[in-house]
C-alpha cells in the first residue's frame, strides 16, 4: 500500500512500546518516527508485593490491570511463581498492549477496555452485577487497581461510587523525556505528515509541544481527543475503536483528506 504522504508520521509510544501501531502504520506504507514523549519505569515496592499476596490469598473480587508494565509484573509475580490466579477473579485489562501482555504470560482477561477512563469503569460494571451480570456477590466488592502512578484520581473515584472498595498500587512510572530539537522543529516546521496519539497522558502532552496546524493529528478515542483540545490542539482524526488497526486507519484517513503539507525543511 502506498502512504497519502512521504512525510513520517510521529508516534510517540514509548520506548518498547506502540509495536502494533508502528507495524499497522508501515503497513499502510508511511515511515514511521517513533520519538518516545515519555520513559516508562517499573516499580516494585512492599505495597506492590503485599497487595498481589493478597489478590493470590483471595481477597479481591476484582483486579484492574493498566499499562504493559504492570501485567508483566502481575504475570512474573504470579505465574512466573508457580502461583495461580484464585478461581472466579475478574481480570480487567486497560489498554491493547496490556491485554496482549496478559494473554502472552498467560493470563486470559476476562473483560477488556481501553486507556479511558469510563471505558474501564464500563469494563469493571456496578459491585454485584451490571456489565458482569454472572456475579452473584452483592453489596461492595475489593477490587485492586494495578497500574500508572499517573492514573487519574477520577478513575478511583468513579469505580468507588460503582459500590467497590478499591487498594490502588503503582505498577509503573511514567517521566517525561527530553526531545530531540530536531523532532521540536519538525514539529514546528510542519515537518511530519501526522502525529498519533494512542493514549489520553500522550494526548495531555502534546499539547505542549507546539505542533504546526498543518500536521494532522489523531487520536485513539474521545477521552484522548478531549485531553488534546484541552490543550489546544485541534484534532483532525479519531480511531473507530481504540485498536492499533483502527488508530492507523484514521490516520490514513485524515492525511489523505488534507490539503498537502509543506516538506521536512
Amino acid at each position: 500500500m502506498t502512504a497519502a504522504s512521504a512525510l513520517p508520521v510521529l508516534v510517540p509510544s514509548a520506548a518498547g512500546h506502540g509495536v502494533p501501531l508502528i507495524e499497522a502504520l508501515q503497513s499502510r506504507g508511511y515511515t514511521i518516527d517513533h520519538c518516545p514523549f515519555l520513559e516508562l519505569r517499573p516499580q516494585r515496592d512492599a505495597d506492590t508485593r503485599l497487595a498481589i499476596e493478597d489478590l493470590l490469598e483471595g481477597r479481591y473480587a476484582q483486579v484492574v490491570v493498566e499499562g504493559p508494565l504492570s501485567a508483566q509484573l502481575l504475570v512474573e509475580d504470579v505465574l512466573g511463581t508457580g502461583s495461580a490466579l484464585p478461581p472466579g477473579l475478574r481480570v480487567v485489562s486497560a489498554g491493547f498492549e496490556t491485554t496482549e501482555a496478559l494473554r502472552a504470560g498467560g493470563i486470559t482477561p476476562t473483560a477488556t477496555a481501553s486507556d479511558a477512563e469510563a471505558s474501564i469503569a464500563q469494563a469493571v460494571g456496578p459491585a454485584g452485577g451490571g456489565a458482569a451480570g454472572d456475579r452473584a456477590a452483592a453489596g461492595p466488592s475489593e477490587l485492586l487497581l494495578l497500574g500508572s502512578a499517573l492514573l487519574p484520581p477520577t478513575l478511583r473515584t468513579s469505580l468507588e461510587r460503582a459500590g467497590h472498595r478499591v487498594t490502588t498500587v503503582v505498577g509503573y512510572r511514567p517521566r517525561t523525556t527530553s526531545l530531540d530539537p530536531q523532532v521540536v522543529r519538525d514539529l514546528r516546521l510542519a515537518g511530519y505528515s501526522a502525529v498519533v496519539l494512542p493514549t489520553t497522558l500522550l494526548a495531555s502532552l502534546a499539547g505542549h509541544l507546539g505542533i504546526h496546524r498543518d500536521i494532522r493529528v489523531i487520536t485513539v478515542h474521545h477521552e484522548a481527543t478531549g485531553a488534546a483540545q484541552a490543550k489546544g490542539l485541534t484534532v483532525h482524526g479519531e480511531a473507530a475503536e481504540p485498536s492499533p488497526w483502527a488508530l492507523a486507519a484514521a490516520v490514513d484517513a485524515s492525511v489523505r483528506a488534507a490539503v498537502p503539507v509543506t516538506g521536512r525543511p
